[in-house]
C-alpha cells in the first residue's frame, strides 16, 4: 500500500528509500538471526508475498492476464520497479537457503540412529549382527548417540511444516523444502550405511523399509505426496531391498540388477560386500555371486 501511495503521488524518491530501507532491514534481521527458522520462515513468506505483489500490481502484460479488473485497477501507474523486483527475487532465494541450511542442521544428527540404528520394528534387535550388539555411536556423521528414533523425526518434520504453515509460506516453496530434506535424509542414511558393516544385515533392512513407509504415510497426511520428496528416496529404498533379498543364485542375481536401478553398480557391491549374516545358518554373500552383478 506504500508502495501503491508513492507512485499514485509519482515521488521517485519516497519509493526508492521505501523499497532500499525495506530489503536493508530484512538482511539485518535475518543476519542476526541466521540460526532461527520461524525467524526466517516468517521473513522468506513475507519476501516472497512482496515479490509477488511487485509483478502482480507492475502493470506488465504477462502478470495483468491473471488479474481481475478491480486488480488490474491498483496497477501501478508510473514506476517501473523490474531492478527492485530482481533484488528481492534475489534475497528470497538467500533466504531460502539459509531456511534449508538451519533446517538441515536440525534433523542431521538424528538420521542415522534414526535410520539405521534405532529399533523400530521390536524384537529385531535379537537377531542383530554378531559382535555388533553393544554399538551406540554414529561413525560417519559427527557420531549421534542412539537416542533418536524416527518418531523424533517425524516430530521435527511436523514442527516445521507448522511453522511454514502459519506463516503462510507458498504450498509451492513447501513442497520443495521438504523434497531437499528428504533428499538430504536419504542421502546421509545411504551414506552411512556404505561405510558401516553393523547395519548391513537383513535386519536393517526390515527396519529401513519400515521406516521409509512411515515417512511416506507422513508425505501423504500432510498433502506433500505430490512435492517430489518421497521420489528422492529410492536409493534407500532399494538398498533395504537389497539388504532383504537372497544372495545366491543367477536368478537372484538378475532379480538384484533388475530392482536396484537407483543405485550404481559400486553401491551395490560394495553392500554386498559389508552383508553380515543375522546368525550362523545365514552364509556371506560369495565372491563368485558378487563377480556375476558386477558382470551384469
Amino acid at each position: 500500500m506504500c508502495i501503491r501511495h508513492a507512485d499514485y503521488i509519482n515521488d521517485d524518491q519516497k519509493v526508492h528509500s521505501l523499497l532500499t530501507s525495506t530489503i536493508n532491514g530484512i538482511k539485518k534481521v535475518l543476519k542476526k538471526q541466521n540460526d532461527d527458522f520461524q525467524m526466517t520462515s516468517f521473513w522468506l513468506s513475507n519476501s516472497s508475498r512482496l515479490l509477488h505483489c511487485l509483478k502482480q500490481y507492475s502493470g506488465d502484460e504477462g502478470f495483468m492476464t491473471s488479474n481481475s479488473s478491480k486488480q488490474n485497477e491498483h496497477c501501478l501507474r508510473n514506476f517501473d520497479l523490474t531492478e527492485y523486483r530482481q533484488v528481492l527475487s534475489d534475497l528470497s532465494i538467500q533466504i531460502y537457503q539459509q531456511l534449508i541450511k538451519i533446517a538441515e542442521g536440525l534433523l542431521q544428527p538424528m538420521i542415522v540412529s534414526a535410520m539405521l540404528e534405532n529399533e523400530s520394528i521390536q524384537g529385531l534387535s535379537g537377531v542383530k549382527p554378531t559382535g555388533y550388539r553393544k554399538r551406540s555411536s554414529s561413525m560417519a556423521d559427527g557420531g549421534g548417540d542412539n537416542s533418536y528414533s524416527l518418531e523424533t523425526v517425524i516430530r521435527q518434520l511436523n514442527l516445521l511444516n507448522s511453522i511454514m504453515c502459519e506463516h503462510g509460506l507458498d504450498p509451492e516453496i513447501i513442497q520443495q523444502v521438504f523434497k531437499q530434506l528428504f533428499y538430504m535424509i536419504n542421502a546421509v542414511a545411504l551414506n552411512n550405511l556404505l561405510l558401516r558393516k553393523d547395519v548391513c544385515s537383513w535386519s536393517t533392512g526390515m527396519q529401513l523399509r519400515y521406516n521409509i513407509c512411515q515417512l511416506e504415510e507422513w508425505l501423504r497426511g500432510k498433502n506433500l505426496h505430490n512435492s517430489g520428496a518421497a521420489q528422492t528416496m529410492e536409493p534407500l529404498i532399494q538398498a533395504a531391498q537389497l539388504l532383504q533379498l537372497k544372495k545366491k543364485t543367477q536368478e537372484d542375481s538378475e532379480a538384484i540388477c533388475s530392482l536396484c536401478t537407483a543405485l550404481t553398480t559400486q553401491q551395490i557391491v560394495k553392500i554386498l560386500n559389508l552383508y553380515t549374516p543375522v546368525n550362523e545358518f545365514e552364509e556371506r554373500v560369495t565372491v563368485a555371486f558378487i563377480r556375476s552383478i558386477q558382470v551384469r
